[in-house]
């Protein structure tokens, strides 16, 4: 098990910016941080990846403006090569490379989050929950069901319940 100070230890061996430039993304200076392209999204207009440069190194951290994909230099590779902590902190040891990038513009990454789903799968089925909550909340004759069923108004809202119409 590592420690808290073993993890930022193999942070500042591993700068985001050249861990990045190893992938195969191309980098270029603006100020103290670093721009490029996302390689977790197509990414065919101005650069959106913008890399933080901290005075320690093991506080840099990534952003990206367009899909919202953001973290450490652990977050990044398990993000990249879609592996787990322990896999991310081997490939950062060097007991296993990194994947190198011909064209990370036109490589699509999934964020390994709970189920898996892309940015835009998560993007849908957010406005879908929105979509039958405010149809729920629009519908009398449905709050007064879930009244009469015991379900309170708070949990309607916490648990976003919906209605489908029809």
């Amino acid at each position: 098990m590592l420690s808290v100070e073993d993890i930022r230890a193999l942070k500042r061996a591993n700068p985001l910016p050249e861990v990045a430039a190893r992938s195969g993304i191309e980098l270029h200076r603006s100020g103290q941080s670093y721009v490029g392209r996302c390689p977790f999204h197509h990414d065919q207009g101005r650069p959106n990846l913008s890399i933080c440069c901290s005075r320690d190194i093991a506080d840099d951290f990534f952003h990206c403006f367009r899909c919202g994909a953001g973290g450490d230099v652990i977050r990044f590779v398990r993000l990249l090569d879609n592996v787990g902590f322990p896999e991310a902190i081997a490939r950062l040891q060097g007991s296993a490379p990194l994947q190198v990038r011909n064209r990370p513009a036109a490589v699509i990454r999934r964020a390994r989050r709970g189920s898996g789903w892309g940015i835009a799968e998560r993007a849908c089925l957010a406005g879908a929950v929105t979509l039958y909550h405010n149809s729920l909340l629009d519908n009398a004759m449905a709050l007064g069901y879930l009244r009469e069923r015991g379900i309170e108004r708070g949990t309607i809202e916490r648990c976003r319940i919906g209605y489908a119409p029809g």
